[in-house]
């Protein structure tokens, strides 16, 4: 199984592992091909200033961040959709929504979405972290973590689990 990463607007597949020999882990895409991979602090086109772009603020190796990404093939915006087109675009570079980081190894490593974040007080929770901290554990066979709304810390962490067969 090789895994592959692309997005329709950025008109086929961006990166992916390869035949050389991977180790799996959760997330790992591998590999830009023919495009550019950012992983930048900035999440949105609306943060960016009129003079800077995604690359401007690039995390280091192994920090996560916002993916972003160039491509010659990247779409130049929305069918009849100027607002939806500004909110992802800028320039030639193309916001994602999906968080993740590259690591040592220069493969980039998914794990998550933007609008899948929980926003605990202001600290970021990545759900996708807590299902796989809760199904470590060898009574859960699986996990679902989500944000519930909380009226003074915005929203708190609530996860729906299923218990192995054998639990009691």
């Amino acid at each position: 199984v090789w895994n592959v990463y692309g997005i329709t607007e950025t008109g086929s597949w961006v990166a992916g592992t390869n035949r050389e020999a991977v180790s799996p882990k959760s997330g790992l895409v591998g590999k830009g091909w023919g495009g550019r991979i950012l992983v930048s602090s900035c999440g949105s086109t609306a943060e960016l200033d009129s003079s800077a772009q995604p690359a401007a603020l690039e995390v280091p190796r192994g920090e996560r961040g916002h993916i972003w990404l160039r491509t010659p093939c990247v779409m130049r915006g929305y069918l009849n959709d100027e607002e939806l087109t500004r909110e992802v675009m800028s320039g030639s570079w193309f916001y994602t929504g999906d968080t993740g980081y590259m690591d040592d190894t220069d493969d980039l490593v998914l794990v998550g979405r933007t609008g899948s974040e929980i926003n605990k007080g202001g600290t970021k929770v990545y759900p996708e972290d807590v299902d796989l901290a809760l199904e470590r554990h060898p009574d859960i066979r699986e996990a679902c973590a989500f944000g519930v709304e909380d009226p003074v810390l915005g929203e708190n962490v609530a996860a729906a689990v299923v218990f192995n067969a054998e639990t009691n």
